[in-house]
């Protein structure tokens, strides 16, 4: 019987994960800095920086773990010192250091980041990196860790897409709000598509590179296929608000929208507004990755684009933010 311990399984993905392995009577300890998003998850959480080699080898020693997903992570993108991210680097060495010191364990994956390159750019090859963040930077660093490390264990490094679903708590979050609203237009009329993944299929996903023997070393895309676009998501979670299809304006428009979400934001004036250039560049922006070696491994997702959404809405009804 595997023993999965997860890093940073308090956040997004890992509430979901963690449900995941709870509903497949799957071992799980979920070490983190902070307590889970879902109460209820209480009894799988220790608390443990990854930073702290001592503390993270006890953890290890107790619960001896067959496998490891790494999901903790530095986050933020108005930095200006690479330091700010030590958890996506030093915190990997700490990480390696644990997963050696205990003889139990068969495999880890690694969670990076698309941003190991700049959104509009497709790398050649796993190791084609041109980060345009010092977030980017500090997931390239991780990246190079591990392959350099003298880790005992098979790993895989994945890198998801936009995750979204629920427990989200990010830009699509006020993406799904606006629409539920009847506030969201589309912008413009071309197909606009969107490299994403509802985060039941995000686990799905790492489940099969986890216990896929066919894994090792190799780094693989988190994207729903076949794909959509921003428009089809948008219809879906509208009909599932049974609300009508968003209209449609030119895209100049929504850019000076934009715009004035920057001026409220900068001036104070709002410290939230529902539209800035930053997320709708998040948004729109996206290019297409090749997913063969993902799908693969991982053979037909569980879930199809309107039950993701229909699942998503219904967590937003009982869990209003």
């Amino acid at each position: 019987m595997h023993k999965i311990l997860i890093t940073g399984a308090s956040g997004f993905i890992g509430t979901n994960m963690v449900d995941y392995y709870v509903s497949k009577g799957v071992d799980i300890c979920n070490i983190d800095i902070v307590p889970p998003l879902d109460d209820t998850q209480r009894r799988y959480w220790v608390e443990c920086d990854i930073n702290q080699e001592p503390a993270l080898k006890r953890v290890f020693k107790n619960f001896n773990p067959s496998h490891v997903v790494h999901l903790a992570a530095g986050t933020g993108m108005n930095v200006s010192d690479i330091s700010h991210f030590k958890t996506n680097f030093d915190g990997v060495k700490t990480l390696i250091k644990a997963c050696n010191s205990v003889n139990s364990l068969e495999k880890v994956i690694f969670t990076s980041s698309l941003l190991v390159c700049k959104r509009t750019y497709v790398p050649e090859n796993d190791e084609d990196f041109k980060p345009d963040s010092l977030y980017g930077e500090s997931k390239v660093l991780s990246e190079k860790i591990v392959r350099e490390s003298d880790l005992k264990a098979n790993w895989s490094i994945v890198r998801p897409t936009a995750v979204w679903g629920p427990w989200f708590r990010s830009s699509y979050t006020t993406f799904f709000q606006l629409i539920r609203k009847g506030l969201y237009v589309n912008p413009g009329k071309k197909r606009l598509g969107k490299p994403a993944t509802y985060v039941g299929n995000t686990v799905y996903m790492m489940d099969k590179i986890l216990n896929s023997d066919d894994a090792n070393g190799n780094v693989y895309y988190l994207a729903d296929y076949p794909d959509y676009s921003i428009q089809e998501w948008a219809s879906s979670i509208a009909s599932y608000n049974d609300n009508s299809n968003p209209i449609t304006l030119p895209k100049f428009l929504i850019n000076v929208v934009a715009k004035i979400g920057d001026f409220l934001k900068f001036s104070h004036l709002n410290s939230d507004p529902p539209l800035t250039t930053f997320r709708l560049n998040n948004i729109i922006s996206g290019v297409n990755y090749d997913l063969h070696k993902t799908s693969s491994v991982v053979g037909t997702l569980p879930y199809d684009l309107d039950t993701g959404v229909g699942l998503t809405v219904d967590w937003m009804n009982n869990y209003p933010n």
